[in-house]
């Protein structure tokens, strides 16, 4: 083939429909999604892959209480109006149809997706509505590297409106593809797929998809007083970001990502050595909190018609687990497939709870500059368990030292107001009209002397319903163009702006004071236990405590 022919040339012939859709099928058998639905349709003598699914996804604003109403009454028409209502008031996601479909494409000899997505009472969705249910770190990366269009157009078979998604067949694009082993056709819905799979939620593993030049390393790092060694763990990805985290407490000592002019820094607070102040930890820099994050009332509450006193440490309350939680413990270590898991067995009657409860915490390291940590927990009598992950950010750089330049948008409407202890009282309030009204962009820095009792936030924002993954808070920092997205199965997030803090021998000798770095910690909410209308933290014998939290990085420029 002549070296002169261009791309579009190189590229057409090469494959046949059915070998592209064998492969696509193929492909899909491999990934972590069910795709045994899809088929291969007919349109007089051209034909196409072809799925219908109804998928669950976090409700949007576009749509009314009453729609929402409505469509639970079309879900299940034996339903009465008031169940429906009261479907409706108990759940957070919202129903929609998608059908997709699989072209080939005769000049580019790649598939092209097209697809609709349809509220139950037939509206197509809008292509913004499209692109708000696409993970917004998915968006900036499908934007800033042009990888793919996503238009309205006019299906060719059809004839109807659907949404055309496709890779643009730059060099970059041609380069990934190069990259992958095996034949042609693979390789091709190889590059297809890495490009339109998240959009579409496909998950494909790592060795199905492009490298993801994923790397972990084991070190010793320090030893116990009792001579245990602390080893430390080091995380990388091709995308220039590197995470560090140790088996003392289970704690993230760094986070490396790159800025707007592809400088690397370390963006979490904490302490160069275990003995600058790892192994007491005052302020809890990167642990894991349990076995209750954040404070219960007294220390103390009742379960099943039984009190439990458990240890007081702050102002007459628990605060993260009592004198010694999780993150003041040595846990066992390894290195899995795609990242490091890290586990701890809590005593019954450790630091008052009841019950030993078996925790697992899996922290991975995404191509996609994603931290995602996984949280697992079994118990051996009814217990509560409230987990979190507690680093300290400051997307200036951890010795930065305030949170000048930083914008923070919250999607919580409501809180849970405080008492002088710094205990919600109960309520459940909205935040519009208050300080505590973060739902638009807001500068951090100037919002900080707004907020009651003088002492920034401490305090819990509100996402409702436990179980289902939504987007909680963004962070940017004009400066460097880092940009920072949490998403949690947590019912809330502790937003919590180091007021307390006071560590004069950081990392590099940098001195962290009030206002150096937040916490954006995803939790059910404080003293749960001790009010029966908050999401619930009991777990009992043959239960499963489960959360994922994901901090997503990304660039802005």
């Amino acid at each position: 083939m002549s070296q002169n022919k261009t791309t579009s040339e190189k590229m057409s012939g090469i494959i046949s429909k059915e070998q592209c859709f064998r492969c696509f099928k193929d492909m899909l058998a491999c990934s972590d999604v069910l795709d045994d639905l899809w088929e291969i349709r007919y349109f007089e003598t051209e034909c196409y892959l072809s799925k219908k699914t109804i998928i669950n996804v976090n409700r949007n604003k576009f749509q009314s209480e009453s729609e929402s109403r409505n469509e639970v009454l079309q879900e299940d028409t034996s339903l009465s109006n008031d169940e429906a209502t009261e479907m409706y008031n108990n759940t957070d996601c919202q129903i929609l149809s998608v059908e997709y479909h699989v072209l080939y494409s005769e000049s580019y000899s790649v598939p092209v997706l097209y697809f609709n997505c349809h509220l139950p009472d037939g509206r197509l969705l809008t292509l913004n509505e499209i692109w708000s249910q696409v993970p917004l770190n998915y968006q900036e990366r499908l934007q800033q590297d042009r990888w793919t269009f996503l238009t309205q157009v006019e299906h060719p078979y059809l004839g109807r409106p659907f949404y055309q998604l496709h890779p643009c067949h730059t060099d970059k694009l041609m380069a990934m593809v190069a990259k992958v082993p095996g034949g042609v056709a693979r390789n091709y819905v190889i590059s297809w797929l890495s490009s339109v799979g998240p959009v579409v939620g496909l998950n494909l593993r790592p060795e199905y998809g492009i490298p993801e030049k994923m790397a972990v390393t084991k070190e010793k790092y320090a030893t116990t007083a009792d001579g245990k060694d602390i080893n430390v763990y080091t995380l990388r990805n091709g995308r220039q970001s590197e995470v560090r985290l140790i088996d003392w407490g289970a704690i993230i000592t760094h986070i490396r990502v790159p800025d707007k002019n592809g400088q690397i820094d370390d963006i979490t607070l904490g302490y160069d050595t275990f003995k600058d102040g790892y192994d007491t930890n005052p302020f809890y820099f990167g642990g894991i909190i349990g076995r209750y994050t954040n404070r219960i009332a007294r220390g103390e509450f009742r379960l099943d018609d039984q009190t439990y006193n458990l240890t007081v440490n702050n102002g007459g309350n628990l605060l993260h687990g009592g004198n010694r939680g999780f993150d003041k413990r040595l846990w066992e270590s390894e290195i899995t497939q795609d990242g490091v898991m890290m586990r701890y067995t809590s005593a019954d009657g450790e630091e008052g709870f009841p019950g030993e409860a078996r925790v697992n915490v899996h922290f991975r390291l995404t191509a996609e500059n994603e931290l995602v940590i996984d949280f697992k927990a079994t118990c051996t009598k009814p217990t509560v368990i409230n987990l979190t992950s507690h680093p300290y950010f400051n997307l200036a750089g951890h010795a930065a030292g305030s949170l000048e330049g930083h914008t923070i948008r919250m999607d919580a409407e409501n809180y849970t107001p405080l008492n002088e202890n710094s205990i919600p009282t109960g309520e459940i309030a909205r935040v519009k009209g208050t300080a505590f009204d973060l739902t638009t962009d807001t500068d951090f820095a100037q919002r900080l002397p707004a907020v009651p009792g003088n002492v920034g936030f401490d305090h819990n924002f509100v996402f409702g319903k436990p179980g289902w993954d939504k987007h909680m808070a963004r962070v940017y920092h004009a400066g460097t163009g880092r940009q920072m997205d949490v998403y949690s199965t947590e019912p809330g997030v502790q937003v919590y702006t180091a007021y307390y803090v006071d560590a004069p021998k950081g990392k590099g000798g940098a001195k962290y004071g009030q206002w150096s770095g937040f916490c954006l910690e995803a939790q059910h909410y404080p003293d749960s236990p001790n009010n029966p209308t908050f999401p619930s933290t009991t777990v009992r014998p043959g239960e499963t405590y489960k959360q994922t939290t994901k901090y997503a990085f990304s660039v802005i420029r």
